[in-house]
């Protein structure tokens, strides 16, 4: 077995892949290979920490807008059907094709029964930050989900999810954050926590790891921050 660390952090710089561990070793003030995985390691532990204070933000969106759907729909309606599955919903035809996948997915192709709550966690965080879009400002935002989120207009709820789900998307698929400004994005996480309701805002700020890996960033130039 291999013990010698300088062999061993040569080999892992060639696993992951010369050009990737370069990207990094460009970004660092000492432009070491040993630098280059130190903000490797600490890029990974950033992404965690930032996703799971996200995943938090997500599922609240999520089942905010669920029960301001499902409160509008018991309002209007009867028939003991979902909201999603209501044709007078009002949404557009690519979220309906969205839901059918949904539900598609959520069921196993009808193999097993259908829950509301597999349904909707098979919807993505593009699908609910899309039904804060002004395309739906007349027909969703002012007549029901307005009163969910009164703190805030649905514009800057729209542009700040749209942040987080760039940053979520960039993490899941094994891309950097590091070059990002990270203490604006976290503010911005603690802001619109706020704006969901004040006691996820005070989750968010108890819980999440994202201050203390602020703190232990690794050397990175001024000029390499965006």
């Amino acid at each position: 077995m291999k013990t010698n660390i300088t062999v061993i952090t040569e080999d892992i710089s060639r696993l992951l892949s010369a050009p990737r561990i370069e990207a990094y070793r460009m970004q660092t003030v000492e432009q070491t290979l040993e630098s280059a995985l130190d903000l490797y390691c600490w890029n990974l532990r950033m992404s965690a920490a930032f996703y799971e204070s996200i995943h938090y933000l997500e599922v609240a969106l999520r089942n905010t807008i669920d029960t301001a759907m499902h409160t509008w729909h018991q309002g209007n309606h009867a028939d003991g059907e979902p909201w999603y599955r209501c044709i007078s919903t009002p949404l557009r035809s690519e979220a309906r094709v969205k839901v059918i996948k949904a539900m598609h997915y959520a069921t196993e192709q009808g193999a097993r029964q259908e829950v509301h709550g597999r349904v909707l966690t098979e919807l993505s965080f593009g699908f609910w930050r899309s039904l804060l879009s002004g395309s739906y400002n007349r027909s969703l935002w002012e007549p029901i989900l307005r009163h969910s989120f009164p703190q805030v207009r649905r514009g800057k709820l729209f542009h700040a999810m749209g942040v987080f789900l760039t940053i979520r998307n960039r993490i899941s698929h094994g891309e950097p954050i590091h070059r990002r400004n990270l203490e604006a994005d976290y503010r911005l996480l603690v802001k619109t926590s706020g704006f969901i309701h004040p006691s996820l805002q005070e989750w968010i700020v108890g819980t999440s790891p994202i201050p203390t890996e602020l703190e232990n960033r690794p050397g990175i130039p001024v000029s390499n921050l965006v």
